[in-house]
């Protein structure tokens, strides 16, 4: 823009340019400056943005992140003793295909082509598990989506830390407090109670279907019920590992450790 010295509106600065394009502290502002509040108005306004806070602060007390609105008690149609499935319902299992000295499971994946083979096998267990669930307790997909990841994720925890499937776990081993109460929230970046409420439903209905099927033992159903329908440990579990620090954390971690194998 050409110098225009003559311009009323011209920046003082000599820039030859408008001020309301130029220097900014230069601008006149064209709003008029706002009547200071009156001190009934203040104390008004002081008494709204108090209630504000106040509602706010109840909002964010009362809101733990760990809690759930997921019922956290076992439905007990999920552990009915019903008939056994249909000889064309129940799942085809190989046994235990695996020399457990020479087996390595450093992770997800085996250093084995055997341990990959069960694993796959597993998972198709699993699967015919949420397809059954699905259909026996009307469940929307979702649900039975969630089912079969709390099955794969408890199949996984049993195969990596003592190479043993569902079908192997005995009366008395507590492998669900392990699972649970050690495993999920030492293993889980952002541990929560909707994903142990939903496993105090799937894992009961898991081994009841297994049962069912001929697969195992009504007594490891019954181990695996008891323990899941003492719900408020499992609670208390998540929120102390939250909260305990130092001794008291290495404690609770000592508890049900989930890398020692279990006894029973």
């Amino acid at each position: 823009m050409e110098r225009n010295e003559g311009n009323a509106d011209a920046c003082p600065c000599g820039s030859g340019r408008p001020s309301e394009f130029c220097c900014f502290e230069q601008a006149v502002p064209t709003e008029p400056h706002a009547e200071p509040l009156s001190t009934e108005e203040y104390s008004t306004l002081y008494r709204q943005l108090d209630e504000m806070r106040r509602a706010f602060k109840a909002m964010v007390a009362c809101r733990n992140p760990f809690e759930s609105a997921i019922e956290p008690r076992v439905n007990p149609r999920y552990v009915s003793r019903a008939d056994a499935l249909p000889p064309d319902e129940r799942p085809a299992w190989m046994g235990w295909p695996l020399t457990r000295e020479t087996l390595a499971y450093p992770g997800h994946e085996w250093s084995d082509e055997r341990g990959a083979e069960l694993q796959v096998k597993l998972y198709a267990l699993v699967e015919a598990f949420g397809d059954h669930a699905a259909e026996e307790f009307d469940m929307d997909a979702e649900t039975a989506c969630d089912f079969e990841n709390v099955c794969r994720e408890y199949c996984d925890y049993l195969l990596m830390y003592y190479l043993m499937t569902p079908l192997e776990v005995k009366p008395g081993q507590q492998v669900v407090r392990r699972f649970l109460g050690n495993y999920y929230p030492r293993t889980v970046v952002n541990p929560n109670l909707d994903f142990v409420y939903r496993s105090l439903s799937a894992l009961p209905a898991f081994h009841a279907w297994l049962a069912r099927a001929g697969l195992i033992r009504w007594s490891v159903v019954d181990a695996v019920v008891e323990e899941c329908r003492d719900w408020p440990w499992f609670r208390r579990r998540l929120l102390e590992y939250a909260e305990l620090r130092g001794r008291a954390r290495s404690r609770w971690c000592r508890e049900f450790d989930y890398k020692a194998m279990p006894v029973g």
